[in-house]
């Protein structure tokens, strides 16, 4: 392993090398960025697709770009993420939109009658965007960034705590549309002499939520996150990859079969246990740095014949309370997780939030499978049941291999 290691740096090395000897990156504004012809030259490679961004929240400011309707809707939802997953250019956590100093073009937080008199300015929003629809999109915009030096970045849903997906002047590939996927009853990795086994196929730009669905529309279950918007592929898998079931299927990472790649110096691979092997190792919770996921190939796992959810809010009232009830439920989840049970949970005083995972979509994710679970609160005799979120079962039933569910 460790000689393979030294080769690929080797190769990641010689890869970056011309690139980090030029840095720092052309930037819009600079001499050494791609003229309108080169960059148009390059729009044909990419079906068009190359769009030269306007900071989403110009609608509200003074000038050409303000559109009070737009602006209207803009301020409304600004907090959904369903609305931002289709913003090119928005970002989930808006502190990474703005610079350090400040720079930017935020959205006012209430509706006015009038446009904000202010600077608007892309702040650490991306200057380029290519809304990439094939992986040969993926592989004439990594070749288009590496000749020109660009300032790359990947961006899918725009979940990044870190801001990884944006930065200043960026031409940023967003993964979005590439939505496709599919089921193999017998998949093998390439190269690979292996026994088959079923597998699910998702594009880079798959939502957990997606995922999910699509599992559920094949009889079958795998391994996620529980963010419905978070690329189901991207830093999340790339970093390891906790979920619900981790403690039954094991992570994100335990889970990837086959890869599919688009390195730095633009070539596509395929990447398992037999092929770039290595490569496999690294991206398996190394990181996002190695390439441009477009594909990968997960384990199923057969749906489970019942589960039975439990979502509810437990109010203490008073600090006391709070801290013994937390400190029972945390003591008490490496036994819930030895009988199967397990969920979300969030701890905020006064509050302990359990709260299954959307049951109303996917009802094979359920997250608690127990009927005694209250008892887990029996220490905190001073909680209160909260009257607005009132503690409540639901039971959802799955039956291998049959389409027919039932809820009550």
């Amino acid at each position: 392993m460790a000689a393979g290691l030294t080769l690929l740096s080797l190769s990641l090395s010689l890869i970056f090398s011309s690139a980090l000897a030029a840095a720092p990156y052309c930037l819009p504004g600079d001499s050494c960025f791609p003229s309108a012809k080169e960059l148009s030259s390059f729009n044909t490679t990419v079906g068009g697709r190359l769009v030269k961004s306007v900071p989403y929240g110009a609608v509200c400011y003074a000038g050409a770009t303000y559109d009070a309707e737009k602006c209207a809707t803009l301020v409304a939802n600004f907090v959904t993420d369903e609305f931002r997953l289709e913003i090119s250019d928005a970002l989930m956590y808006t502190n990474w939109e703005v610079t350090e100093d400040g720079t930017g073009c935020p959205v006012p937080q209430d509706i006015t009658l009038t446009p904000v008199n202010g600077t608007c300015s892309y702040g650490n929003l991306a200057s380029y965007i290519v809304e990439v629809a094939s992986t040969q999109d993926i592989v004439n915009s990594v070749k288009f960034v590496a000749k020109h030096n660009l300032r790359f970045r990947i961006k899918n849903t725009g979940h990044d705590y870190a801001g990884r997906s944006s930065g200043a002047g960026s031409f940023t590939i967003r993964t979005h549309h590439l939505q496709g996927t599919s089921f193999i009853p017998a998949f093998v990795p390439d190269g690979c002499k292996a026994t088959p086994e079923p597998a699910l196929m998702a594009e880079a730009g798959v939502s957990v939520h997606g995922l999910y669905a699509a599992a559920d529309g094949f009889n079958r279950t795998t391994i996620g996150g529980i963010g419905r918007t978070v690329g189901a592929l991207g830093g999340y898998i790339l970093g390891g990859g906790t979920g619900i079931f981790s403690h039954r299927n094991g992570l994100g990472v335990d889970n990837v079969l086959q890869f599919e790649v688009v390195t730095a110096d633009g070539k596509l691979r395929t990447v398992n246990r037999c092929q770039n092997s290595d490569l496999f190792w690294a991206l398996r919770g190394g990181g996002g740095t190695f390439g441009v996921t477009t594909r990968a190939w997960l384990k199923s796992h057969p749906p489970l014949k019942a589960t039975n959810a439990v979502t509810g809010t437990l109010v203490s009232n008073s600090t006391e309370t709070w801290d013994s009830v937390v400190r029972t439920f945390v003591d008490q989840l490496p036994a819930l997780f030895e009988k199967g049970i397990t969920g979300e949970w969030i701890a905020s005083y006064p509050y302990l939030v359990c709260a299954p995972y959307n049951p109303q979509f996917m009802l094979t994710h359920a997250l608690l499978q127990g009927h005694h679970f209250p008892a887990t609160f029996r220490a905190g005799r001073d909680a209160r049941f909260s009257r607005r979120l009132p503690l409540y079962f639901r039971h959802a039933y799955l039956h291998p291999g049959s389409d027919q569910r039932s809820q009550r």
